[in-house]
């Protein structure tokens, strides 16, 4: 072996050697049994004006088993018999707060998988902005997390046994943001409507319904939309009104609609299948206008009336019947929300932005007082697809059927 290739191999195999010393692997690495796995959080108000954090955390042992034995979630201390326990700390703020969470538990909280974040209305009506700070500058936080506003303290709704889901949060979060509900709102777009300019936020509400009949569990009940104006809770929307808010920001995609026809008796549920909606800006002499028409386009659920729906004069009843409730509910959530609320929460900011970027100053200084004033026209177009597989209802005889 010639001097050359004796000097390489001194070169080679130690810097070899050395970088073996880079591929340590795992040695940085937490086991899972070293770990509290958080799945929902609440916020509520303190004793001292504190902030009284909460975490709902998965007890491993017991997963297997079915949800609502014995034990419950306390403030750190105890095991309990429920795949899940919670515990709550006060603290200057969210952080803080969790830390002394986490001086009561054995392992670190890790929350990389919690779900849902529960905000109560007394914690909202002071203000949510600052107290959202830590969820999305933790790196293990999501902005995917569901965010819901409760009545009454957030911490007893992660305490309530749910009987279809081992989790309690589970069961909330899919009564609210399940198949029934058309709001898909998260952290990050709570986030975005807090921070652009002119826009206002909402929530979605949930109650916890105590039964009336004894031994029965409470259950949760999704109730509404809660206002938020600067990030202050100042009032809530139900019903028609709050189905209202679906349609003028497009997220209306499922729901039923049950109207009545002059000169019949009962009624006529319509199932929304699709809907196209156009939104049209324009300026009138220095101040927004906006034009709306809506598309919707849906199916006969049930028919309550004499009717034989398969007459196409009948179904222009129903059609006409349905474009006037879907058009009542978007007026009557306008006015809501621009006289009684001020509150944008339909972003139309960002169609008059669109439409006219040179607006950015009005929107940014003054369009509270323009959104109060803006003239909007709504014009429903409804259409019925499908009449289902009956044309009059099977329960009425023939003499009592109007063709």
């Amino acid at each position: 072996m010639g001097r050359a290739s004796i000097a390489i191999h001194w070169v080679i195999w130690p810097t070899i050697i050395i970088s073996l010393f880079g591929l340590t692997g795992c040695w940085d690495a937490i086991e899972m049994n070293d770990l509290s796995i958080g799945i929902a959080a609440a916020l509520d108000v303190g004793p001292g004006d504190k902030v009284r954090f909460s975490e709902q955390i998965v007890v491993p042992g017991p997963l297997g088993s079915l949800p609502g034995g014995g034990g419950g979630g306390g403030g750190g201390g105890g095991q309990s018999a429920k795949p899940y326990y919670t515990v709550s700390a006060l603290g200057l703020n969210v952080k803080d707060a969790m830390q002394n969470i986490q001086m009561k538990l054995p392992r670190r909280l890790f929350v990389a998988h919690r779900r849902i974040i529960l905000v109560s209305e007394a914690f909202a009506r002071k203000g949510i902005r600052r107290s959202l700070d830590e969820f999305a500058r933790n790196p293990e936080s999501r902005l995917r997390t569901k965010v819901v506003l409760t009545k009454g303290e957030a911490l007893d709704f992660l305490k309530v046994p749910y009987p279809f889901e081992r989790e309690p949060t589970d069961g909330l979060r899919q009564i609210v943001f399940g198949v029934a509900s058309n709001i898909k709102l998260d952290l990050k777009d709570l986030m975005y409507m807090l921070s652009t300019p002119g826009s206002q936020a909402f929530l979605p509400t949930v109650e916890l319904r105590t039964p009336s009949v004894p031994g029965s569990q409470a259950r949760y009940e999704a109730t509404g939309i809660g206002i938020l104006r600067d990030g202050k809770l100042v009032g809530e929307m139900t019903g028609d009104e709050m189905k209202g808010v679906l349609w003028l920001r497009k997220e209306m995609r499922r729901g039923t609609a049950s109207v009545s026809l002059p000169g019949h008796k009962g009624n006529v549920s319509c199932q929304l299948l699709r809907v196209r909606s156009d939104f049209e800006v324009e300026m009138r002499q220095g101040s927004p206008a906006m034009k709306i028409k809506l598309h919707p386009e849906a199916e006969i659920a049930e028919n309550g009336t004499d009717l034989d729906l398969s007459k196409p004069k009948n179904v222009e009843l129903v059609e006409q019947a349905y474009s006037r409730k879907v058009e009542a509910m978007i007026k009557q959530s306008l006015n809501t929300l621009q006289h009684r609320y001020d509150a944008d929460v339909v972003m139309f900011n960002e169609h008059l932005f669109r439409a006219f970027p040179d607006q950015l100053p009005l929107i940014e200084k003054h369009w509270e007082d323009a959104f109060a004033h803006m003239p909007v026209t709504v014009e429903v177009f409804g259409r019925i697809r499908r009449i289902g597989m009956t044309r009059a209802s099977l329960t009425r005889r023939e003499n009592e059927v109007k063709r």
